[in-house]
């Protein structure tokens, strides 16, 4: 793991092992951390990593007596990148008295999803990859993320797409998922006030899981673009889009 990769999940633990502290029963025997994320399906190796991360956080503090004499205990909770399964999870872990603090969702529209769930039970929720801007936008005291928003990443992306690459003719292509969709919508914002119209700029979607990408890459191609920008989320759509 990298250096930078574990210091982040380690402030996490200590954030969340702060609202331990402050809110565990006095009856309890173990202190559970919720790890809500796609776990099976095409983005379970990243949310794999994420889990595995957060464990050597845990066996750290376990072997050192845990917290206030508790072991500490990290609850795997899957949610296929789906929002309905999402809500099931959280519904879970809110109804569990022992979690004290959700690692998680990492997607946008899970994290979305489950906003109202987490805040409701007072559970301290901290994603390490949803971007979307107005999750942090609506009021939730609990909600935190240790990673950039969007409207930061498609600046950024404009401006590389602009400035290094010296594109003049772009297309931007996204799955129709929260992350991508806005991701999208963040760079054309950015791309536009570089200077760019509609005259050089063509934004398209495609289906998450879909096999075949050449009706939409026909259109791409008959557009000539200087570069084409990519958002997907898993790495069997990136891999479709980069071969066709």
């Amino acid at each position: 793991m990298k250096k930078s990769t574990a210091v982040v999940f380690f402030m996490i633990m200590g954030l969340l092992l702060l609202q331990s502290l402050i809110c565990f029963a006095a009856d309890q025997k173990v202190i559970r951390i919720g790890n809500a994320g796609a776990f099976t399906g095409d983005a379970a190796a990243p949310c794999m990593e994420i889990y595995n991360s957060a464990q050597v956080a845990v066996d750290e503090w376990n072997a050192k007596g845990g917290i206030a004499g508790m072991k500490i205990e990290q609850v795997m909770g899957d949610d296929a990148m789906d929002p309905a399964q999402a809500v099931n999870v959280a519904q879970k872990f809110s109804a569990d008295s022992q979690i004290l603090g959700i690692i998680g969702p990492p997607m946008s529209h899970t994290a979305q999803a489950t906003l109202k769930i987490y805040g409701a039970a007072d559970l301290a929720t901290i994603t390490t990859a949803a971007s979307k801007p107005d999750l942090t936008d609506q009021g939730y005291k609990h909600f935190f993320r240790v990673n950039a928003r969007n409207d930061a990443h498609g600046w950024n992306c404009a401006l590389f797409i602009t400035r290094n690459l010296k594109a003049k003719k772009i297309a931007i292509l996204n799955e129709k998922v929260a992350y991508c969709e806005n991701m999208a919508s963040e760079t054309i914002k950015g791309l536009k006030k570089l200077g760019f119209t509609d005259n050089n700029l063509m934004q398209d979607t495609i289906v998450a899981g879909a096999k075949d990408f050449s009706p939409v890459l026909t259109k791409v191609k008959a557009f000539n673009p200087d570069v084409l920008f990519f958002v997907a989320t898993t790495a069997p759509d990136q891999a479709i889009g980069v071969r066709q």
